[in-house]
This record gives structure tokens, sequence and C-alpha cells, in this order.
């Protein structure tokens, strides 16, 4: 399990500077979020092109085979502009975020499926838990040093650094295949999987919590991308854009993350419990951007990040345990691949939602945030009906077991 958890942190540090590179000069050059939000949604465009073949793929050809092919051809992506010299700019990181891009979707397909086999059932929500404080505190950590190198460093070292990370990623990536046991191997991918989408279309069909179990905890990384979407900008207009309050503001989240994983790690959450979690964390999220609106003190903002991290680590690890089991062996790379059109869908819309009430103002951009989520908190609770509940927020057995 370790091997995972190491690749996960490494890939996220490269992804978190990167991320955080491109939109810190795509914003000082631009003034607007329009084109970081372009790249952010790219995602969504390119994961309706390629997340269902991603999926297919990985119930075609095994977990294993597609995570390391994905994680080298990363690899192999970033070294062009390394070995060639070249010195990075704000169209070079563009270009090779759209290929990353292209990339994500086999990748992240591949540790859906493959997690499952790195322990027992009992232990998803641990081994969930602790890959999901990995890969927030590796995104935190490569925004920070963003900040730094970004401050102190030519372009091309940032570019130098993420292509580290990746090369690191992919080493713990192939010590994660090897640390697999051998009965876990034969017992998973002793003969190809024979799904199909249609198969994957019944399967949601036939039970409504199954459907829900995948859909709604995108609201969550919804969420997540108007936070990361109103950093920057909150930091310049808030902060006298000190680069010093976009490390505290990350590190409340990290920290916030670090112990929300520990937390989950321990648990085991029903539908319902999930439920209030997710509807809990859209209101703590509304109170930061309602805290931005308002200028209000860093003693305000940090506590809160601090509890969204927990909130959102908690929920996150809870729904995908939740997905995981009740996920087919021989859909799971399809599934997976519902589960991550259906985040970049909502994170996308979020995102450009976001981009155009900024336009008009920080104020109004974090009014529009705030008034969002609580939207969506108000849906949901209507949800709440006698049929809802019984539908939904009762614990019930998907294929024999209890999720």
């Amino acid at each position: 399990m370790s091997w995972i958890v190491f690749s996960e942190f490494s890939i996220n540090v490269a992804r978190g500077l990167f991320t955080l590179a491109l939109g810190m000069m795509l914003y000082q050059s631009t003034d607007n979020l329009w084109s970081f939000a372009f790249v952010y949604a790219s995602e969504f465009f390119i994961g309706l092109m390629a997340q269902g073949y991603a999926g297919s793929c990985v119930d075609k050809f095994g977990a294993k085979k597609i995570l390391l092919l994905a994680a080298l051809v990363n690899v192999m992506i970033l070294a062009v502009p390394v070995l060639a010299g070249v010195e990075g700019n704000a169209q070079l990181i563009m270009f090779v975020a759209f290929a990353l891009n292209m990339i994500r979707p086999f990748l992240r397909a591949a540790i859906f499926a493959l997690i499952p086999m790195l322990g027992s059932d009992a232990k998803l929500e641990k081994i969930n838990a602790y890959t999901s404080m990995a890969l927030q505190c590796g995104q935190v950590i490569g925004m920070v040093l963003a900040s730094v190198l970004l401050e102190f460093t030519s372009p091309f070292w940032v570019l130098f650094t993420v292509f580290s990370g990746y090369v690191l990623a992919l080493v713990f990536y192939f010590l994660t295949v090897l640390a697999i046991q051998v009965t876990k191997e034969a017992e998973h991918s002793s003969k190809p999987a024979s799904g199909s989408w249609q198969e994957v279309t019944a399967y949601l069909k036939e039970n409504k919590n199954r459907l829900f179990i995948f859909v709604f905890p995108s609201i969550d990384y919804a969420s997540l991308a108007l936070f990361n979407l109103l950093l920057a900008p909150a930091v310049k207009h808030n902060f006298d854009d000190l680069a010093r309050w976009l490390s505290f503001i990350d590190g409340a989240f990290a920290f916030g993350a670090i112990v929300g994983g520990l937390i989950a790690s321990r648990l085991k959450l029903n539908d319902k419990n999930r439920f209030e979690v997710s509807l809990l964390l859209l209101v703590v999220c509304a109170m930061i951007f309602i805290g931005y609106s308002m200028k209000a003190s860093g003693w305000f903002i940090l506590p809160v990040t601090f509890v969204y991290g927990v909130l959102i680590t908690i929920s996150t690890v809870a729904w995908i345990a939740a997905q995981q089991r009740c996920a087919k062996d021989e859909i799971k790379g399809r599934l997976a691949s519902v589960r991550y059109i259906c985040n970049a869908s909502f994170s996308a819309a979020a995102a450009f939602l976001l981009s155009y009430f900024n336009d008009f103002s920080f104020y109004t951009a974090c009014i529009a945030a705030s008034g969002l989520l609580v939207m969506c908190f108000v849906l949901a609770m209507l949800l709440k009906t006698d049929d809802y509940q019984r539908i939904f927020l009762k614990s019930t057995r998907i294929n024999g077991v209890k999720i």
C-alpha cells in the first residue's frame, strides 16, 4: 500500500506545481480567469473523448498494464521540452497541460480499479484515506513550490521539477504493481474482462443507489474547483498579493486534509453519513467564499479552510470506497470512467460560471460561488423526501456487500 501512496504524492506534487504555475502565469498576463478556466475545463472536454475509451482499455488489458503505460507516456511528454532545454512560457505549458490531460483518464481509471487489489474489502477506507491524503498534500506542496520557484528561478526549473515528480511516480507505480501478491493477481486478472458499456448502463439503472453513488459526489469536486480557482484572486485582492498567504491558505487546507484522512481511515460511513458530510462541506466552503467577499481576516479564513480540508477528505474517501465496493470486476474501468466524467463535468461547469461572474468583479465571483454551493445544498435537501430516504439514505447491500 505504501508505494501507491508515494506515487500519488509524487505525481500530485508535480500536478499542483504545474497547475498553479500555469494559473499564475495566465492570470498575471490576462488579469482574468478565462484562460485558466479553459485549461481547467479542457480536462472535461478531453475526458468526454478519452475517458470512456480509457475505462474500456482498463477492463480489456488490465489495470496494471494501463497504469504503467500511462505513467510512462506522461514522462515522455514532459521529457521533450526538458531535454530540449526550452525556456518555459505560458503557451508551452498550456500545450503540455493538454497533452497530460489526454493521458490522465487512463491513469485515473487504472488506479480506481487497482486499489481494491491492494487489500481486503475492509481496508478500502484506509487505503483510499492514505491515497487521498497523499493527493491533497501533494497538490498543496506543489502549489507552495510553484510560488517559490516562480519567484526565485526560471520557468524551465518549474518544468524540470514537474518532470522529476512524474518520473518518481512512474517508479513508485512500478513498485506498486510488483507489490501486488501473486494470488490476488490471479484472482483479479486471470482472464480478460468481458464487460461492455451496455452492461454498465444496465448495471446503473438496475439500482438507483448505484447511480446516486457515482453522480452525487461530483458536487464535492465542483466545490474544490471553485476553491482552487478563487485562491489566486483572493490572495491578490484580500491579502495584498503576498505569496506567503497562498502558502498559509494552502497549508491550512493540507493540514485539514491530513487530519481528515486520519479520521476517514478509521471510519466506515453509510449512505446517510456520507450524504450529511457532503452537505456540511458545501456550507463550510460557501463560508470561505463569503469570507473572501467580506475581506475577512486570515484568522477567519484559515480555520474555515482547515475544516473544509477535513470534510472534503472524509467525504471523498467514503464515496470512493462505496463506489469500489459496488463495482463489478469486469466493468470497473468503465465505472471509473463514469465517475470521472461526472466529476469533470461538474468541475468544468463550476469553472466557467465562476469565470463569467469574475468578469464583473471579484466580489461578484465570491457571492456567485457561495450562492452556487448554497443552491446545491438546498436542492440536495429537497431530495430528502420519504421516498428519497427509502432509496438513498438507507444502508443497502449491492452484490451482497453493505456499502
